[in-house]
């Protein structure tokens, strides 16, 4: 059977279905990345995943994204979707092997790794991307992805996702997404929920020569489904590179502002320049006006300047403006010179100036010297903490 996707309603339209039947582009993928049997298991699902939700695609230019990022030694995998179902796709460690799970099934979730994220990227028109975050439920990808749409779509729906490896390659692959519609009944999720666990697993419906419509009725429960559009784009597979994935700066300083970690090493892994600015702005410059450490910590170990002047001011200088003392610390390990001046504005003592004595402490610590005029401004503060810490310092300077 040549690979097919299918649409889908069920209980007259309160259940959407969308099925697929990807045998014959998982296999390319296998052949064109030589991959492992448990890496074409997880490449497969997310290739499979990534057609199911291109086919809602509605414009020539839009595309979908999606990436799954775990701690497990499969690395990132990455697949990107345009709406004639020409689909890209890439796995970090394409040789990765590993045992057969307690089920004796290809472990897939133990390859992908149990903590990390799952990244939606939704490019369809609009003045900027959709991007959606969720951290990854148990790697086996059909029920993460079963979470995504729960959460960051609001929308209550099941995906199964499967593909049977035999030792001349790909045997099956396919998968489904059902949604349930506003009006769905509780009577018909749980009529669904029973034929979910009746028909089992896709890739042994597919293998026992199912068609897509006698799964449909399968997992639905209803026999009266209708097709609402079938015959659609021929799917092909071909290799992507980390750095064809683009994402524009303004998303990328969004995540930086909101701190999220796992995306910006996303951006900059697919490419993003991590000394990228936006209306001027440095990305470590909003990271640390945004008191987001964790942020400037992935920015400097990506060899961003802890000492760049812009606009008269460092990094040094705009932490100790937003009072932080612990991105103070983090930008010194990385080498920030507690003694450069910007501008005529010594670090030290502007941390006086702010009445700052943690960050005081610090500087102080890390081999801030402190000249008359520094001296004079801690004497005159009314900080104790501050004089003390200053002048000690002075005298150890003698």
């Amino acid at each position: 059977m040549e690979d097919n996707i299918v649409k889908f309603l069920a209980y007259n339209g309160r259940i959407a279905i969308t099925c697929a039947e990807t045998t014959m582009l998982v296999e390319k993928a296998r052949n064109t990345h030589d991959l492992s049997p448990v890496a074409t298991a997880a490449l497969g699902r997310l290739l499979t995943m990534g057609v199911i939700m291109g086919s809602d695609l509605k414009s020539e230019k839009d595309n979908i994204t999606l990436q799954i990022k775990g701690d497990g030694p499969i690395g990132r995998m990455v697949a990107v979707v345009n709406k004639n179902l020409q689909i890209k796709g890439m796995v970090e460690n394409p040789q990765v092997d590993a045992p057969l799970n307690e089920f004796g099934k290809l472990d897939v979730g133990g390859v992908v790794g149990y903590n990390g994220y799952v990244n939606v990227i939704k490019d369809i028109g609009l003045k900027e991307p959709y991007i959606g975050v969720i951290p990854i439920s148990s790697g086996e990808i059909a029920e993460d992805f079963a979470r995504y749409f729960t959460e960051s779509e609001q929308t209550r729906s099941a995906v199964a996702l499967g593909v049977l490896v035999d030792k001349n390659g790909v045997k099956k692959a396919g998968g489904y997404l059902l949604t349930a519609m506003p009006d769905a009944t509780d009577e018909d999720i749980t009529k669904i929920e029973k034929s979910i666990f009746e028909a089992g697993a896709i890739s042994k419906m597919l293998d026992d020569n199912l068609s897509l419509l006698e799964i449909a009725k399968k997992v639905t429960g209803d026999k009266n489904v209708k097709v609402i559009q079938t015959d659609m784009h021929q799917m092909y597979i071909s290799k992507i590179q980390a750095q064809d994935v683009k994402y524009s700066t303004y998303s990328f300083f969004n995540a930086i502002s909101s701190g999220n970690v796992q995306l910006v090493d996303l951006f900059l892994k697919s490419g993003m320049s991590p000394d990228a600015t936006f209306m001027s702005t440095p990305a470590i410059y909003m990271a640390i006006a945004s008191n987001q450490n964790e942020v400037v910590k992935l920015l400097l170990e990506n060899k961003v300047d802890p000492n760049k002047e812009i606009a008269g001011l460092t990094p040094l200088i705009i932490a100790i403006k937003k009072k932080d003392a612990q991105i103070v610390e983090t930008l010194i390990a990385y080498g920030a010179d507690v003694n450069k001046q910007a501008s005529y504005i010594n670090p030290l003592s502007y941390a006086i100036k702010k009445k700052q004595p943690k960050i005081v402490e610090v500087l102080v610590k890390a081999g801030a010297r402190p000249d008359n005029e520094v001296l004079i401004n801690a004497l005159k503060c009314n900080d104790s903490y501050i004089k003390e810490t200053v002048l000690k310092r002075y005298k150890e300077m003698d």
